[in-house]
């Protein structure tokens, strides 16, 4: 017998199904959001690095006044697989001042990043106060200041030399109006000759501090200062005058002078005369062992003086000669196990030696030693390094041969 369907009947029918159909597609969704969640869990923590904050639509005929945040801190949400790979350039901060007119603002700090999945939900501070001004500007000269002296004996020629000679100053218009003056600070530093350095330059208001939140452009200016020296002065070089030789066995290896160079002064005539060093006074090194460093006396010729002390520091190295020789040592055997003999092939070798000539001389047989070790090892041939022990001051060369034979075997 066949049996009719009503249209109701039907459409509740298809509905009932649909009904379980989008119940089975929402619990197989939420299984899988589960499952995804578990595998790739969504992490929330603060960003490690700061980011920069940046400052957007702001009129060109405004500037803001004052010191702004230049970072801000955020928190983050996102899948644990994607927080290792995150870097400060995924992600932006700014403040935006679109149709802003001059006056004061808290506004947001709004901040995105720009991977997929990678929610901020916070920022560090959440809102800034941002007073605008109108902007203005003003050109203005530069001022040279020297803060120190060229050394005794020099002196500056002529005035400090700035290029550029000006700069353009331009902010926010209550900062501008308090210039006074843009400076450039320059020192000597003991130079004795002129010389041309770039400066930074600063802006001064009328108690002599520093204004911040304003821009000069150029920032920086190059200063050069011409650097003469006086009529009656000279720099000369000192010349150490030693006498002796040292002990035998025993030679100079490096002299030095503190000056090097020093100034004389004197009549213009005798200071023409002066050929360009001065003596010390004799140094005696006469059977010198050991290094000598000694205040001396300089020998300046009759209406010569020396601006300052007139005595140096000599510095005189007196270290041994160094020779070399070749011995001929028998190989011991160290730390062979209990039970075991070793033959070493071959039973001596040579050891070259290299030092001061008074060390070696002096050397005993029994003062080297060549040893090869033989911890931990068993029955067995083996190719090993030996290793020579010498007195400290001596240096080992080389050992030839630089490996030998070693056979390990039960002794019985």
């Amino acid at each position: 017998m066949r049996q009719t369907i009503t249209k109701t009947e039907l459409l509740r029918k298809i509905l009932s199904e649909l009904g379980s159909l989008f119940l089975a597609l929402s619990l197989a969704i939420f299984i899988w959001v589960i499952a995804e969640n578990e595998e790739n869990p969504v992490i929330r923590q603060n960003f490690p690095q700061k980011i920069p904050l940046e400052i957007v639509n702001l009129s060109p005929n405004l500037a803001t006044v004052g010191n702004l945040p230049k970072e801000v801190e955020l928190t983050v949400v996102a899948p644990s697989a994607k927080w290792n790979s995150l870097t400060p350039e995924d992600f932006r901060a700014w403040l935006d001042l679109k149709n802003k007119p001059p006056g004061r603002y808290e506004l947001e700090v709004m901040a995105s990043c720009s991977v997929k999945g990678v929610k901020v939900i916070e920022t560090r501070p959440g809102r800034v106060a941002v007073t605008l001004e109108e902007k203005d500007e003003k050109e203005m000269p530069i001022k040279v200041k020297v803060l120190d002296l060229p050394p005794l004996g020099y002196y500056i020629s002529g005035s400090p030399q700035a290029e550029p000679t000006t700069t353009k100053i331009s902010g926010p218009k209550s900062q501008v109006a308090r210039v006074k003056e843009v400076i450039a600070e320059i020192t000597v530093g003991g130079s004795r000759e002129g010389f041309s350095r770039k400066v930074a330059l600063k802006a001064i208001d009328a108690n002599g501090d520093e204004i911040t939140g304003i821009k000069l452009e150029p920032a920086s200016t190059l200063i050069t200062l011409n650097i003469v020296q006086r009529a009656g002065f000279k720099d000369v070089s000192v010349l150490i005058k030693l006498e002796g030789q040292p002990a035998s066995g025993f030679r100079i290896s490096n002299v030095s002078v503190t000056p090097s160079i020093v100034t004389v002064m004197g009549s213009p005539a005798s200071i023409e005369k002066i050929p360009g060093y001065v003596e010390t006074e004799p140094v005696n090194i006469k059977g010198a062992k050991e290094s000598i460093s000694k205040q001396v006396k300089l020998n300046l010729p009759e209406g010569i003086s020396a601006l300052g002390e007139p005595n140096v520091l000599v510095s005189v190295e007196i270290k041994p000669v160094e020779g070399g020789i070749t011995l001929e040592k028998k190989v011991t055997v160290q730390s062979l196990q209990s039970g075991l003999k070793a033959s070493v092939a071959p039973e001596t070798v040579q050891v070259i030696l290299a030092g001061p000539l008074p060390l070696l001389a002096e050397l005993k047989p029994e003062d080297v030693q060549v040893i090869v070790n033989l911890i931990g090892l068993g029955p067995g041939t083996y190719k090993l390094r030996p290793v020579a022990l010498v007195p400290e001051g001596v240096r080992v060369e080389s050992i030839i041969p630089e490996t030998l034979e070693v056979v390990i075997s039960k002794s019985f």
